[in-house]
Formats: structure tokens, C-alpha cells, sequence
């Protein structure tokens, strides 16, 4: 390694070994000081072994051999690894950097330590799925009961006819929608792994059909064509009509429609009632609601779901002086 490659190679802050192919193995040829205080492992041991042999765990030994392969025919490593260290295994971004003009050296290979990261976001995964795993077994023991307390409902009402039935029957409903909004916030505010292509206006029409309405009208602009989940994106849509129905009133006028501006592409869904408060900066948190028999978890689930795309969510205000909700940062799909 020539002295100027060398200085730089140990000044450098992140984990490096620089690498030989020799037969079929990368063999270690020269690590920095950052390597030996991660890895734990000094030059005198790790030079002339192969990186296999000293830092990958025996069952990912498949998956090295292919980063081996890619890395022979010149290709350029960018991928999270768990690699062995001298005081047990460890997460680690592994980036590899081919070189043709040094004799005995074939590529330089960055170790960045993500370990603690990776460790919050497993735990992190595990904690989202028992609380989706309670949160499905307490909302079928709550739905078991409500359904009982609905059939004797029914039978009461055959023999009498009283308002206080009716606040009953209302009461059903609220409990009815709080154990759903509930599940949809664990079960769909993930980050989003898979999207298609989506028509917004088709999307828009199925969702309205689906909703209670009552007599409110819906518009829908011109055809654009999105990339997202799409169940998610009926969610947010189902959502924000419900929204809208239910603040602007039963003839409430609806639009959904397109944005093109600086802060990105989307759509936005905006009615004529009364708009939002002036104080807006908790809409979206749960349980903030302006009815009284509102769960408040409509725009919660809105923005858990837009933002599992990494979408953009704002509440403003409409044309008609009613509520307007932007959704931007969305790919469109010419």
C-alpha cells in the first residue's frame, strides 16, 4: 500500500480491512486501528486470515460466499451484515470498495457499527407486534360482550319503545367503531414494504361507496395515477370522507383532488363545513375530537398510514371555508 493510501487508510474512522482474492478467499492483508478497537482483533491476528474465517458467524456463511462472488466481479457492496467480534456478534453496514491500482490489494472493506440501531429496531418490531397481538385478543373480548349486549338490545326494544334505548343503540355504535379505529392504528401504521399503482379517482369512488355518506356529494378531479399500498390508501381515504360527513354535515360537499407545488405531489380531500379549529397542532393526536360522540382517531390513522409511506400530512383550510387535508410527498406514476 503506497504511503499515501496508507495514511489515509489509518486516519480513517470507520472499521477497514483491505483485501486480497487469493484462491477463493478474500484474505486480510492490512486492518486500521479503528477495525482492531471494534473488532477486537489486532493486526498481528487478523492480516493473512480470511475475512470469512475471522469475522463471519458460521450460519451466514452462505451469505458472505455470495457478497464474495459480487464483490470478485467488481460490483460495489452497500448491505447490513452481522459479522463476529471478539466479544460476540455484532450489526454492521459493510460497504466494499473494488481498487485495480495497488498490487496485493483488490478492495477495501468498511465495517459501519449499527448495532445498538439495529437492536432498538428489533425490539422495537417485537414490542409493535405483542401490542398488535393484544391489541386483537382485547378487542374480540370486547366485541364478544358487545355483540350480546346488541342482540338484547334488539329483543328490548320488542318490548318497549324508549328514547333511552336509542342513547343505548348509539353507545354500541361508538364502542363498535372504537374497536375498530383501534385496530386499524396497530395493525396499519408499519412502514409500507410493498406498493402498486393506484388510480386516485377509481380508488376515491370505491371508498365513498363504502362509507355512510347520507347525502353529501363527493367530487373528484382529474385521473392521476399513484404509487401506494392500496388497502392502506383506502383507509386514509375511508377515513377523511367519514371526516368530512361528519363535521360538514349530512349534505356536506366533498372534493378530492390533486396537488402539484414545492413541498411535492398528492391529493387532498377538503369539504364545505365548518373547517377545523384555529388551534391545529393536535388534530392528528389520538382521541382529539370536535363531536362529542367523535373517537377521535379518524385523522390519527390518516396520518399513522401517510406516514408508514413517508407521506406528508397537513390540515388546513378549504376553498369553501370548510377542512382541507393535503397529503404531498406522494410518487406519481406518469
Amino acid at each position: 500500500m503506497c504511503e499515501r493510501f496508507s495514511a489515509l487508510f489509518e486516519e480513517f474512522t470507520e472499521p477497514t480491512v483491505a483485501y486480497e482474492h487469493v484462491d477463493t478467499d478474500a484474505v486480510i492483508r492490512e486492518v486500521n486501528e479503528a477495525f482492531e478497537e471494534t473488532f477486537g482483533y489486532g493486526a498481528e491476528t487478523a492480516v493473512g486470515t480470511p475475512i470469512h474465517d475471522l469475522v463471519v458467524p458460521s450460519d451466514r456463511l452462505k451469505e458472505a460466499e455470495r457478497i464474495d462472488q459480487r464483490a470478485r466481479a467488481g460490483e460495489s457492496i452497500d448491505r447490513e451484515v452481522l459479522r463476529k467480534t471478539a466479544a460476540g456478534e455484532r450489526y454492521f453496514h459493510l460497504r466494499n470498495i473494488p481498487v485495480s491500482v495497488e498490487d496485493g490489494i483488490d478492495g477495501y472493506a468498511v465495517y459501519s457499527d449499527i448495532h445498538e440501531r439495529k437492536r432498538h429496531e428489533q425490539a422495537l418490531e417485537r414490542k409493535n407486534e405483542r401490542l398488535s397481538q393484544f391489541v386483537s385478543i382485547v378487542s374480540h373480548e370486547l366485541r364478544n360482550p358487545l355483540n350480546v349486549a346488541s342482540s338484547r338490545l334488539t329483543l328490548a326494544r320488542e318490548d318497549c319503545d324508549s328514547d333511552h334505548l336509542d342513547y343505548v343503540d348509539g353507545a354500541h355504535d361508538r364502542i363498535g367503531s372504537i374497536i375498530d379505529d383501534t385496530l386499524t392504528l396497530a395493525r396499519q401504521g408499519k412502514s409500507v414494504d410493498e406498493t402498486g399503482v393506484v388510480n386516485l379517482p377509481t380508488v376515491a369512488w370505491q371508498c365513498w361507496n363504502s362509507v355512510r355518506t347520507c347525502d353529501a356529494d363527493l367530487e373528484v378531479g382529474a385521473e392521476r395515477l399513484l404509487r401506494a399500498d392500496p388497502d392502506r390508501l383506502r383507509s386514509v381515504l375511508a377515513n377523511l370522507f367519514e371526516n368530512a360527513v361528519e363535521h360538514g354535515g349530512r349534505t356536506a360537499a366533498v372534493t378530492v383532488d390533486t396537488i402539484d407545488g414545492d413541498g411535492g405531489a398528492g391529493f387532498y380531500v377538503a369539504d364545505d363545513g365548518p373547517g377545523f379549529p384555529g388551534d391545529r397542532e393536535d388534530l392528528f393526536e389520538p382521541g382529539t375530537s370536535t363531536l362529542d360522540d367523535g373517537t377521535g382517531f379518524g385523522l390519527t390513522i390518516v396520518r399513522d398510514l401517510a406516514e408508514a409511506h413517508s407521506w406528508e400530512v397537513t390540515a388546513t383550510e378549504s376553498g369553501a371555508g370548510g377542512a382541507r387535508v393535503e397529503i404531498t410527498g406522494v410518487e406519481v406514476v406518469e
